[in-house]
Order: structure tokens, then sequence, then C-alpha cells
């Protein structure tokens, strides 16, 4: 890195000029585990099941995901907004599943995989943000390199999940400072 691009990243975070190129989600309202590519100027499609006065497409959740992994100030993550958090979970009665069959998600986790566009494999930086039905209601962990959640079906992956946030290892960052950390001052998202 040349002395440029240090002073950079130092005003943007250890993301710095990285771009979001992936998100997967887990036990986020009724979005699958499936990574999705997030590619600039292509058309995203998102599945899942919303309220009967919606389309059902799961845009909404997936937006709400994104928001909150960005830092997004609308949010207002570090005066307190993370109460509101825990609305990202999957709730079975909104989500119009069977409690007895599919109980409430207490943990779920909104991971991004950020890169610069032209060497992204070499570039690669993942955050994975841990949303919690008890306060702290978010933490997050990163790492450099890729750490998606690849192996095995849905339901696996699903399970999976809070080993693998735990194995990234690092000191988990909070609500109140996750988002200068890896982002800086710059706003990533405005809702």
């Amino acid at each position: 890195m040349n002395e440029q691009q240090v002073s950079v990243q130092g005003k943007r975070g250890v993301i710095g000029t990285r771009q979001l190129i992936a998100v997967q989600t887990f036990d986020i309202a009724r979005l699958t585990s499936h990574a999705v590519a997030v590619i600039p100027g292509a058309f995203i499609a998102v599945t899942g099941r919303g309220p009967k006065d919606s389309n059902e497409s799961g845009k909404t959740s997936f937006l709400a995901a994104v928001a909150p992994l960005l830092g997004d100030p609308e949010w207002r993550l570090a005066g307190g907004g993370s109460v509101h958090a825990p609305r990202l979970l999957f709730e079975p009665v909104t989500a119009r599943a069977v409690p007895e069959l599919n109980g409430p998600a207490h943990l779920g986790y909104v991971v991004g995989v950020f890169a610069e566009p032209d060497d992204s494999q070499a570039t690669a930086h993942t955050v994975w943000l841990q949303v919690s039905a008890k306060p702290q209601h978010i933490e997050v962990r990163h790492k450099e390199g890729v750490h998606l959640l690849l192996d095995g079906d849905d339901r696996s992956r699903h399970n999976q999940a809070p080993d693998f946030f735990r194995k990234l290892g690092g000191k988990p960052l909070g609500a109140t400072d996750f988002a200068e950390a890896l982002y800086g001052r710059a706003p990533r998202l405005l809702a």
C-alpha cells in the first residue's frame, strides 16, 4: 500500500474504498442463507414471503438487513437505535409460519464481503454483523478474505452460523463503534 492509500484507508476505516460484492443472511426475516452477489448495474433477485399487502419478494427485508451492515446513519446505532435491530430476526407469526415448527430466531447474521472490483480475491474483507434479541443487540466481527458459510443445506448453514461467527476471532465491535472503525466517518448508505 502506498502512502496515499494508507491515508484514504485511515479516513475511510478498515474497508476503505472496497465495495460490497456479496451479502449472506442467517435467520433474518424469511431470507435464505444463500449468498447474493451484488453487482453494480445488475438486477438482484431476492425471494422470501412478506405480509398480505406485499408482493412477498423479500426485497424490503434484504434492504433492511444491508442498511445496518453498512452502518446506515438512519439506524442511529450509536444513539441507541440498535434496540430496533431485533426486528430483523425471523419471527414465525409475521412470516406466516407455524410457530410450533419454526420458533423465533434469537440470533441472526448479516454478512457482507467487500472488495476492490479490479482484484476482488486479493482485496476481499468480510464483515459479520450479529443481531441478538438480547442486549448487546449488535456485535460485529470482520476478517480479511472471503468468509461466507457455503457448506451444507440452508438449515445446516443457519445452525452453523453462531459457531462460524465466533471462530472469526478478534474482539467484537459494538453498535456504537463498528461503523466508524470499518467505514470511517463517511456514510456508506443513506436510507
